[in-house]
């Protein structure tokens, strides 16, 4: 599959400062980051990544979403959920290498492939500014291996009104 076209033409323009980006692999960081951005191609957005070490430095210039990879391995959340996104004044998204990576070892599926699908889902949480899953598509709750096979096939895909939504977002995140 080549994520490096989009078939739709980009309505909206976000950037994202991925912070921490050494907590995964930069090889299969950059091959997530073509998928997150295919997945948001195909929903008419285009996404712009800027990797900081740590916190990217406030004030920044056209920084849209903030999200986060983390080495972490939080405590409350359920055994298969790679990220997490918080919906408050500042929002942002974190998503967990270690789980990332046991998700890829279950689902026998690159841990590349599992990453794209988990930015590309929280990017969507902060877009439509809803913890709300749906039962397919990128925003199912999990990814499982039907997720997996989809995106091989650039068919994992927001629906056609979570797109919508997302285009529609006005304003600073």
């Amino acid at each position: 599959m080549n994520f490096h076209s989009p078939l739709l033409t980009a309505f909206l323009t976000i950037s994202i400062s991925l912070e921490n980006p050494d907590a995964a692999p930069a090889s299969a960081r950059l091959r997530a980051e073509k998928i997150a951005s295919y997945i948001l191609g195909r929903a008419g957005i285009e996404l712009v990544w800027q990797e900081c070490a740590g916190a990217c430095p406030s004030g920044e210039q056209g920084i849209d979403l903030r999200l986060r990879l983390s080495t972490s391995r939080p405590r409350n959340l359920h055994a298969d959920t790679t990220g997490l996104a918080v919906l408050g004044p500042q929002p942002y998204a974190e998503v967990f290498w270690p789980l990332v990576e046991e998700a890829a070892a279950t689902l026998d599926a690159g841990d590349w492939q599992v990453l794209g699908i988990a930015l590309a889902h929280e990017i969507g949480h902060l877009l439509l500014k809803s913890g709300a899953h749906s039962h397919t598509g990128v925003m199912s709750a999990r990814i499982g291996r039907r997720e997996i096979g989809l995106a091989a096939r650039g068919e994992l895909l927001f629906s056609s009104e979570q797109a919508a939504r997302m285009r529609a977002k006005s304003g600073k995140m």
